[in-house]
C-alpha cells in the first residue's frame, strides 16, 4: 500500500497547512498534493480519498513585502482522478473546491499579487466537468455548481480598480455538456446562469457598474447571449423547451431586456442602444 504527499511550504509567523488523504489506495494509484505559502497567517485544508487525485495550492503575495496574509484554501477530492489548481495571490483569499466521482477538473486564479478579500467555490459531482475561475483586484465573488458530465463553466471578473465593491458571478449546471461563460469588468456587476439539460450554451458579458445578466435555460441544445456595456443595464432570458435561440444587446445606461422563451424553437434578438430603453420579448 502506498500513499504520496508532497507539499512544499513557505510559512513565516503562523502559516498553517493540513493535509489528510484517507482511504487506501493500491501501489499505482498514488494521490498527489502540492501546497505552497509564502507570508502570514495562510491555510491550506486538503483532503483526498480515492486514487489518482492531483491538487496544487498556491499562496503568496505582495502588498506589504513579505507575501500573502490570511489567505484560505480548502480541497475535498472523492472518488477518481480529480485534479484541483488553485493560485490565490494577496491577502485573504478564499477557495474552495469539493469533487466528486472522477476525472472533474477545478482551477481557481485570484489576483497577480495584490488581490484582497475575492472568494472562489467550485463544487463538481459528475464525470470530466471543467470549472475555471479567474478574479481580478478586490472582493469579487465566484461560485459554480455542476452535476453531471462534461460540463463546462468559465467565469472572469476584474473591478479594475484597487479596494472598489467587487462583482458576484453563479453558475449552477445539472446536466450534461453544458456550457456557460460570464465575464465582468467593473464594479458591483451580478451575474447568474441556470442550466438544466443536456447541451445548453449561454455567454454573458458587462462591461460597467452595476449590471445584471441573469440567464435560465431548462431543456436541451438552448443558446443565450447577454452582452452590456454601461452601467445599471439589465439583461434577463428565460428559455425552456428545446432549441431556443436569444441574444440581448446593451449599450448605454439603465436599459432592461428580458426575453421569456417556452416550448422550443423560438428565435429573439433584442438590441438597445441610448438610454432607459426597456424591451419584454414573450415567446410560447
Amino acid at each position: 500500500m502506498k500513499k504520496v504527499i508532497l507539499s512544499v511550504s513557505a510559512m513565516l509567523f503562523g502559516s498553517a497547512m493540513v493535509l489528510a488523504q484517507g482511504a487506501p489506495v493500491s501501489t499505482y494509484a498514488a494521490n498527489y498534493s502540492i501546497v505552497t505559502e509564502t507570508g502570514n497567517s495562510n491555510s491550506a485544508n486538503i483532503m483526498q480519498t480515492g486514487d489518482k487525485h492531483v491538487s496544487e495550492v498556491t499562496q503568496d503575495g505582495m502588498n506589504f513585502g513579505f507575501g500573502g496574509f490570511k489567505n484560505e484554501a480548502y480541497v475535498k477530492q472523492s472518488g477518481d482522478n480529480q485534479k484541483a489548481i488553485i493560485g490565490s495571490h494577496g491577502d485573504k483569499n478564499i477557495a474552495t473546491v469539493v469533487q466528486k466521482d472522477e476525472f472533474n477538473l477545478a482551477t481557481i486564479d485570484q489576483g497577480v499579487g495584490y488581490a484582497e478579500k475575492n472568494e472562489a467555490t467550485a463544487k463538481q459531482d459528475g464525470s470530466k466537468n471543467e470549472s475555471t475561475q479567474t478574479q481580478r483586484f478586490d472582493r469579487n465573488t465566484a461560485f459554480v455548481k455542476q452535476d453531471g458530465d462534461k460540463n463546462t463553466a468559465f467565469q472572469t471578473q476584474s473591478t479594475l480598480s484597487n479596494l472598489a465593491k467587487g462583482s458576484e458571478a453563479i453558475i449552477r449546471q445539472d446536466g450534461n455538456r453544458n456550457m456557460a461563460r460570464q465575464t465582468q469588468n467593473g464594479e458591483d456587476n451580478y451575474a447568474k446562469t441556470t442550466q438544466t439539460g443536456n447541451l445548453n450554451k449561454a455567454w454573458s458579458t458587462q462591461t460597467g457598474d452595476k449590471n445584471s445578466a441573469i440567464t435560465s435555460q431548462d431543456g436541451n441544445r438552448n443558446k443565450a447571449w447577454a452582452t452590456q456595456t454601461g452601467d445599471k443595464n439589465e439583461a434577463i432570458t428565460r428559455q425552456s423547451g428545446n432549441d431556443n435561440w436569444s441574444t440581448i444587446a446593451q449599450l448605454g445606461d439603465n436599459n432592461f431586456g428580458r426575453v421569456v422563451q417556452e416550448n422550443g424553437l423560438q428565435m429573439s434578438i433584442v438590441s438597445q442602444t441610448g438610454n432607459s430603453n426597456s424591451v419584454n420579448v414573450h415567446q410560447d
